[in-house]
């Protein structure tokens, strides 16, 4: 596994059983109901017979301090120790953890310096997922900001990835020139008041997909239709910003 590839993604949710039911009509996942190491009810979501990412209800300590509905990545790391020593010598935050993942894995929640929230990972059992792009999957990630070339130093220096492009989009690869997402700068009234990991999944058709989210309660923030890509930014029912990209091979 290399460090600083995306390894695994999850949703953070106020109301488990209403979103799982979102993205099974919208994606076609089922569940398989598991737990975490404490006993909190884990939902694991499974695109044909390959689990694609999980859905769990926020715990009340994230409630209280009124966090939004959100996905996470996670990102495997060599080291969690010295990774999160880095991060906050960058200007990051350790917001939570280090938490067992399982008997043999770990995992620390970690702000950047704009406030967007992320899990680094280290362990044994997740690995990048191997049907990545496949409809149901995750596809790439978007960090969505307000400065994106104020906070790429930060990545850059705790992952060391490879980081380039224009002011408003810059691409990033893992150390071996994977290309695993970008680095967008979103004005307020787009994003939101908060900068956030988008997780972009994979579906057979773009229309058909707007339209299911928006009957199953969830709203279309933006829409793109170019020749090389088509795909949108939503939102579910929770309010939980995500992105679907269309399907091309």
């Amino acid at each position: 596994m290399s460090h600083g590839e995306f390894v695994w993604c999850n949703l953070s949710s106020f109301r488990p059983d209403t979103t799982k039911r979102f993205y099974r009509k919208l994606l076609g996942w089922s569940y398989i109901e598991t737990a975490q190491p404490d006993g909190w009810p884990y939902h694991v979501a499974m695109a044909g017979d390959r689990d694609a990412a999980s859905i769990f209800e926020m715990p009340k300590a994230f409630q209280d301090l009124r966090f939004p509905s959100f996905w996470m990545p996670y990102i495997a790391v060599d080291n969690l120790k010295s990774t999160c020593d880095l991060a906050v010598e960058l200007g990051g935050t350790i917001e939570l953890g280090p938490l067992g993942w399982s008997e043999t894995d770990q995992i620390v929640l970690i702000r950047d310096p704009l406030g967007a929230g992320f899990t680094v990972y280290q362990g044994v059992g997740l690995k990048p997922d191997l049907r990545e792009g496949w409809p149901g999957h995750r596809a790439w990630c978007s960090l969505v900001v307000s400065d994106a070339k104020q906070v790429a130093p930060f990545y850059r220096n705790l992952f060391g990835w490879q980081i380039s492009g224009t002011d408003s989009t810059l691409f990033v690869s893992t150390r071996d020139g994977k290309e695993i997402a970008d680095i967008s700068q979103v004005t307020e009234n787009m994003r939101g008041r908060y900068q956030f990991w988008g997780v972009h999944f994979t579906v057979h058709n773009l229309d058909r997909a707007a339209r299911t989210v928006e009957r199953q309660g969830g709203e279309v923030l933006f829409r793109e239709d170019g020749t090389e890509a088509r795909f949108l930014l939503a939102t579910d029912p929770d309010g939980a910003a995500f992105y679907l990209i269309e399907h091309t091979a």
